[in-house]
């Protein structure tokens, strides 16, 4: 099965993301002179870091999870627009099917019903124009 987009986005940028994984505190108390090695404050340091750290990481995975849902949402959009067109090319493709009986009838159509007060002017005439088989009758 393929990698989701999550999985992706959180292999990279948080895999091994914790200070411990980075960096050990041995490692880190190197970088000190050695007369403050020992130094309770080096460790209060690194406590004080690797809560910065981890504070960095949640944002991050907050993020990775937002992008997902974002990219979830253009995906149904676009899936959207999709079934629109292809609505629409159906029913061109009806129209076209049906030929110039559908074009008459959306043009004279319309004018169909007159305001009130006007009286509706020859109404078999437009059926007969609408279908030719009503002329046979």
């Amino acid at each position: 099965m393929a990698p989701s987009e999550q999985g992706i986005l959180q292999s990279f940028l948080l895999q091994k993301a914790a200070l411990r994984d980075v960096l050990t505190i041995a490692e880190f108390t190197a970088f000190f002179p050695p007369s403050k090695r020992s130094s309770p404050l080096v460790r209060s340091l690194y406590r004080d870091l690797q809560s910065q750290r981890n504070a960095v990481c949640d944002s991050v995975l907050k993020q990775v999870h937002l992008e997902c849902r974002f990219g979830d949402n253009l995906i149904a959009q676009a899936r959207a627009r999709r079934q629109i067109r292809r609505s629409d090319g159906e029913a061109a493709l009806v129209e076209n099917s049906l030929g110039s009986q559908v074009r008459l009838y959306l043009s004279t159509g319309a004018n169909m019903f007159s305001p009130l007060g006007e009286p509706v002017r020859s109404p078999p005439l437009r059926y007969k124009l609408l279908f030719p088989k009503w002329r046979m009758l």
